[in-house]
């Protein structure tokens, strides 16, 4: 994988830096193997390869101990060099992913785990947590996602009280209004959440709607029977139906679904479509851009309960789902 890397010549990380940043070390290493170790792992932003022997006293020291030629050292965050003959610095030309969108991540990840498994600690729901967080909240996550009562972000991320900042519609689409209630979520909170989660989900009626609406020959006939047997829609949800349009569009199929596995497909086509039509909304919108919130897809199965995650890092040769915890 290719990238252009930010080259900084005879420096490593300062020994004075605050060295909680440090990932790992990998000994004996060739330069490329570093760049490859580093593009593999969306928490690293920057390493220095020890073209010499070095050594860093003081607590760098006790704790790494002496830098030998062919070390590479990763570290996440923003680097704060000292001079180093003996080493080059290697920074990551962008920083897609920072610790805290990793970490936030990470506690996502692991919430969904225990939903999952069946072993919730249903934390930050009592009367404490209620009073810690009356006058102030600084949620770690924001959660964009559809108003289907069977995908209820809290629960699905064995969330609590001030944990996530969640905008719910039908059809998980970013409007002007919900855009606005995301930007101010990344500007008022301190500290702002890190990360923007848009997530679907399987069999997702308002994108069925605008299936009916807009390619009815793709929707299972049975289907349509059973939504024009409702009140004709109102104008504020025809105005919604049209806000998913491009899923329809953009994802008609070539031929004429004849199964109900086909009719399925087509639908799901059009949710995933829309997810990650989103995703690339919110990550080119100014405000969220200059917070530098890293925004990610997520698809929710309600038949087996599982979360795809539409991993944005993997045109950049990372990947998100090697570095997250396994259950």
């Amino acid at each position: 994988m290719d990238m252009d890397w930010i080259i900084t010549p005879n420096v490593a990380q300062y020994k004075k830096a605050d060295w909680k940043n440090f990932v790992k070390k990998v000994p004996n290493c060739t330069l490329e193997q570093a760049k490859q170790i580093a593009l593999d792992d969306p928490l690293i932003t920057f390493f220095f390869f020890c073209n010499e022997g070095m050594v860093l006293e003081g607590p760098v020291f006790v704790e790494h101990g002496a830098f030998k030629p062919d070390d590479a050292v990763f570290f996440s965050g923003e680097p704060w060099y000292g001079s180093a003959p003996q080493c080059d610095s290697y920074r990551k030309s962008e920083e897609p992913l920072s610790h805290d969108a990793y970490t936030a991540l990470q506690e996502l990840t692991k919430g969904y785990q225990r939903y999952h498994s069946g072993n919730m600690t249903h934390l930050n729901t009592g009367h404490d947590a209620m009073q810690k967080v009356a006058l102030h909240q600084t949620p770690k996550a924001c959660i964009l996602c559809c108003s289907d009562s069977r995908v209820p972000p809290e629960i699905i991320f064995d969330q609590g009280l001030g944990d996530l900042f969640v905008v719910r519609v039908a059809g998980n689409f970013a409007d002007e209004d919900d855009t606005a209630s995301l930007e101010y979520a990344v500007q008022h909170f301190d500290p702002a959440p890190a990360i923007i989660v848009v997530m679907g989900h399987e069999r997702c009626g308002a994108i069925q709607a605008a299936a009916i609406s807009f390619d009815e020959a793709s929707v299972c006939q049975k289907d349509v029977e059973d939504f024009k047997k409702h009140p004709k829609a109102s104008d504020n949800l025809n105005n919604l139906v049209r806000q998913l349009k491009p899923a329809i569009e953009n994802t008609k199929p070539t031929f004429q679904p004849e199964t109900d596995e086909k009719y399925k497909q087509r639908l799901d086509e059009a949710v995933r479509f829309n997810i990650i039509a989103n995703v690339n909304s919110l990550r080119d919108n100014e405000v969220i851009r200059e917070q530098k919130t890293f925004v990610i897809g997520a698809r929710y199965d309600l038949d087996l309960g599982e979360i795809e995650w539409f991993d944005p890092l993997a045109d950049q040769g990372r990947w998100i789902h090697a570095y997250l915890p396994t259950e």
